[in-house]
């Protein structure tokens, strides 16, 4: 099994919104990959899941420009030191007589090591951004990348149409009950039409014969 560093590379879009957000300030562009682990193999590519890659912080120095990562909810390489942990960093700009990608690593452990890892943001909001994980050689060559996790599928045909006929079912019966609801209204008000128009002719019977009464002295 092939081994080598262990790294994240950004997409073409994000290194585009990167240089967008942050304008290089030296001749030499960088954004080359994110190191991960110094040391692993193919197998440690699966336990990279690259859902949520964010630029937390831009540091600064004497011919550098450091960009800071969280990956995963961490801000760790899983590469350890004698002197203490590294963090997710990339070079974007720097002026080659006077740093290196040695210097970049210093620059943000030592703001991490002397005022805290939490300092190491220090942008008003994250900007997110695409990676893939990588094994390279010592030269950058891939030598193996981790496949694309497959979207989620979306629901089947037959599961669409039970949906489908589950609101056409609900439609009708809301349509119902709305025919149902006028219909009675309807009748109430028929019926009370009618019970009016009785007592009214009822009324005007009983006049009548009261009338009639009176006339031939009843």
């Amino acid at each position: 099994m092939a081994t080598g560093a262990v790294v994240y590379i950004l997409d073409r879009e994000s290194r585009e919104k990167l240089l967008k957000a942050f304008p290089p300030k030296y001749q030499d562009i960088k954004l080359g990959y994110i190191k991960h682990k110094s040391v692993g193999s193919e197998k440690d590519l699966t336990h990279c899941s690259c859902k949520d890659a964010k630029v937390i912080g831009l540091h600064e120095a004497d011919g550098l420009q450091v960009l800071a990562f969280e990956i995963d909810g961490s801000r760790h390489q899983q590469t350890l030191t004698k002197s203490g942990d590294k963090f997710y960093h990339v070079i974007l700009s720097c002026d080659p007589s006077k740093a290196n990608a040695k210097r970049a690593e210093e620059m943000i452990s030592g703001i991490a090591l002397k005022l805290g890892e939490m300092k190491l943001t220090n942008l008003s909001e994250p900007i997110c951004v695409k990676v893939t994980a990588e094994l390279v050689d010592t030269s950058g060559k891939t030598l193996a990348r981790k496949a694309p996790e497959p979207e989620p599928e979306g629901p089947s045909l037959i599961e669409q149409a039970k949906a489908g006929a589950q609101d056409v079912r609900k439609t009708f019966v809301e349509a119902a009950d709305t025919v149902k609801g006028r219909a009675e209204k309807a009748a109430t008000v028929v019926q009370g039409g009618v019970v009016d128009a009785a007592d009214g002719i009822k009324g005007g019977v009983k006049t009548v014969i009261r009338g009639l009464c009176r006339r031939l002295g009843l």
